[in-house]
């Protein structure tokens, strides 16, 4: 390459367009070499040498600390002046050394020899004169298409004519008489032989563990607790003789007297209790036998009271009243599961049995406002947290479709009073819906 680059004159194809070939050599080993086209630049990493590549030659400037000599294409050689740009034609070429490193530029048309690129001029214009043509040939065309059709020029195609075709229609009394065939049967398919029952071998039962063993209730407690059975059973015997011996002992003529049972509970009296609990405080001729004191309710929200036998005989008594809902008319109370939400990792089994277990008291407080509303149903779904003693607190109703406060109340106090499990992780809100309904 060092040889190609140091002869004189252009050479390659004279059609192709000029380039520039720049080589860097340290001593007479080439380290790098660059081709420059029409409009492209070099500048080595110091900027000592720099080269623009014009359409027809090269313009080289120098760095002050660089010395160099151009040889003329037609003969001739020219030192180059640092910092003043010079000008290097066709088949010029130019030797330039700073600090050890020498460049060699040479300005040529294609390579001589092997390893040389070469700059090959594309003929853009015949490319864009072949396409101009091609587009034009197509509108000529397609205007004279046109032109034919405006000027009324048509052509005509022979076609072969067509052979006339009859066809023969017949009435039904002429047509052959062919009845349809019967559809040949498919034959059945063999039945399968049933596959062979698997004899059951029985399942080996696991010998008995003796960590699970029954335990053994040691004498002392087991003497302990016959005692308190036979206790508890001796002043249960003791309270039904003393309550014989205050029916027989009473007046013929005084309510509550009687033969049997039926006689003596016939003349009890009764008035009402508490308002809106739909309780009764009822007397007989129980009065102070053991055991006789007795408890009346009328389905409602509160506690049953807890009445003895001379508790209620006072003036204005009446006879025993039914409770406040219609005859025949019972409140149903049910709840759904899938519906019931409980925001922490508390059970929620044991969230719903501790409100199943107290579902008799809810029904008590629905039932008590069905005798004032025969048509009352709907669902009533409320929210309530629980915390670290497991008490519902923060009880609100949520949705309600009953139409009836008094329920939500009755149903919001019976929730405080429920025991929930225990909750030490934080809020635990829970979520639960009731749904009321009749049953006759």
């Amino acid at each position: 390459m060092l040889d190609a680059l140091a002869g004189g004159g252009a050479s390659g194809d004279p059609t192709s367009a000029p380039v520039a070939e720049i080589v860097r050599c340290v001593g007479d080993v080439v380290v790098a070499s660059s081709v420059l086209h029409a409009g492209e630049r070099f500048r080595d990493a110091a900027g000592l040498v720099r080269v623009r590549m014009t359409a027809d030659q090269a313009v080289l400037h120098l760095a002050p600390a660089t010395h160099g000599v151009l040889h003329h294409a037609l003969g001739g050689d020219e030192p180059l002046e640092p910092g003043k740009p010079a000008a290097i034609e066709l088949g010029a070429r130019a030797e330039i050394t700073a600090d050890g490193i020498t460049w060699r530029l040479r300005v040529d048309r294609a390579a001589r020899a092997a390893g040389r690129a070469t700059g090959v001029k594309r003929p853009w214009p015949l490319y864009l004169g072949s396409v101009g043509v091609a587009v034009g040939l197509h509108l000529l065309f397609f205007l004279g298409v046109i032109s034919l059709d405006q000027f009324g020029v048509q052509f005509t195609v022979d076609r072969p004519a067509e052979s006339e075709r009859f066809a023969e229609l017949r009435p039904p009394s002429e047509l052959p008489d062919r009845k349809p065939e019967p559809p040949k049967p498919k034959p059945k398919p063999e039945p399968k032989p049933p596959p062979p029952k698997k004899r059951a071998e029985p399942t080996p039962q696991p010998p008995p563990d003796p960590t699970e063993a029954r335990p053994e209730i040691p004498e002392r407690i087991n003497r302990k607790l016959q005692q308190r059975v036979t206790k508890s059973r001796k002043r249960g015997e003791d309270a039904a003789a003393a309550l014989m011996r205050q029916l027989e002992t009473a007046g013929a003529g005084a309510k509550g007297a009687g033969d049997d049972l039926k006689e003596v509970m016939k003349g009890m009296d009764a008035v009402e209790g508490k308002p809106g609990s739909g309780a009764l405080e009822v007397a007989s001729a129980m009065g102070d036998a053991p055991g006789a004191d007795l408890k009346v309710g009328g389905g409602g929200g509160d506690a049953l009271d807890t009445l003895g036998g001379d508790a209620v005989k006072a003036t204005g008594a009446g006879r025993l009243k039914g409770t406040r809902k219609p005859k025949g008319v019972r409140g149903k109370v049910s709840s759904v599961r899938a519906l019931t939400k409980v925001g922490c990792d508390i059970d929620k089994g044991a969230v719903r049995r501790a409100v199943e277990a107290n579902v008799g008291r809810i029904q008590g407080c629905y039932e008590n406002a069905l005798g004032k509303n025969a048509s009352l149903s709907g669902k009533l779904t409320l929210e309530w947290q629980i915390d670290a003693q497991g008490r519902a607190t923060g009880t609100r109703v949520r949705v309600s479709t009953l139409g009836d406060p008094s329920v939500a109340s009755c149903v919001i106090g019976v929730i405080k009073k429920t025991k929930f499990p225990p909750w030490t992780g934080g809020v635990c809100p829970i979520s639960y819906p009731f749904v009321f309904s009749q049953s006759r």
